[in-house]
């Protein structure tokens, strides 16, 4: 469970199938911890950077971020496969 954020964040089948392997064959405690932390985080992320924007702009505006190689969204929607799998 320790690689499951950093799996996420890479955008590849392989990583995908890690994840849901990870899911399917861990312990249904420590998938919840590591989702719940991994949600921690993202929303941590979420809020630098609307301050980051707003202190940039003074205001925020939608569809702004930077290119990632996966974006929070798309965390977001694995993290939910990975609670519903485990």
């Amino acid at each position: 469970m320790n690689s499951l954020p950093l799996l996420l964040r890479i955008d590849d089948p392989a990583a995908r199938d890690l994840i849901s392997l990870l899911s399917e064959c861990g312990s249904a405690k420590e998938v919840v911890m590591a989702v719940q932390e991994i949600l921690e985080g993202l929303q941590r992320s979420f809020h630098d950077e609307e301050s980051d924007r707003e202190e940039a702009t003074g205001i925020v505006k939608s569809g702004t971020k930077p290119l990632m190689p996966r974006s929070p969204i798309s965390q977001l929607v694995t993290l939910v496969d990975v609670l519903a799998a485990g």
